[in-house]
């Protein structure tokens, strides 16, 4: 996952690496999301901490990664040898966890949930399938080059590409 997030910050200047559980729950997977998917948003501190991608699945394994919590027609799908390739919609919104739930013990509140929420829709009847907190935001994001006016950065051959048009 590493080596797909170096070319991407060479060639495009962003990079976001997501850490996720496998399937079981005991393993931790990483995964370069690819830039075309991924739309971000930074906090006042110039901070990634909204990110929305769009992406596709099979059912197959949309039924792998969610289970029973799809759409009947969905889980329908990933059963059926001749409909389990075909590709469902997918939205993955990650964001700032703004109604926390707090316990005041002193001075100092202790928070009940994580800092960030994270939710993967199926665009097709808009179903949340899952929902999950995290106590920090989950992906990593890179950049080679970036101003304060500018989320997503620059790479080195962006840079260069006027150069290279004019050899």
């Amino acid at each position: 996952a590493m080596q797909a997030c170096y070319a991407n910050i060479v060639r495009f200047g962003p990079a976001y690496l997501y850490a996720e559980e496998d399937y079981s729950g005991r393993y931790v997977r990483y995964r370069s999301l690819p830039i075309g998917e991924v739309w971000i948003a930074r906090n006042k501190w110039g901070e990634v901490d909204t990110l929305h991608r769009r992406y596709k699945r099979t059912a197959r394994q949309c039924y792998q990664m969610f289970g029973e919590k799809l759409p009947s027609k969905i889980k329908e799908m990933a059963h059926k040898p001749q409909q389990m390739d075909e590709m469902v919609e997918l939205i993955h919104a990650i964001c700032p966890n703004y109604d926390r739930k707090t316990f005041n013990l002193g001075r100092d509140p202790i928070y009940l949930d994580g800092a960030f929420k994270s939710y993967h829709v199926v665009v097709d009847g808009e179903k949340v399938v899952k929902e999950r907190d995290f106590q920090s935001f989950p992906v990593a994001c890179f950049n080679w080059g970036r101003d304060d006016d500018d989320d997503y950065g620059t790479s080195p051959v962006i840079e260069l590409l006027t150069e290279v048009r004019e050899i």
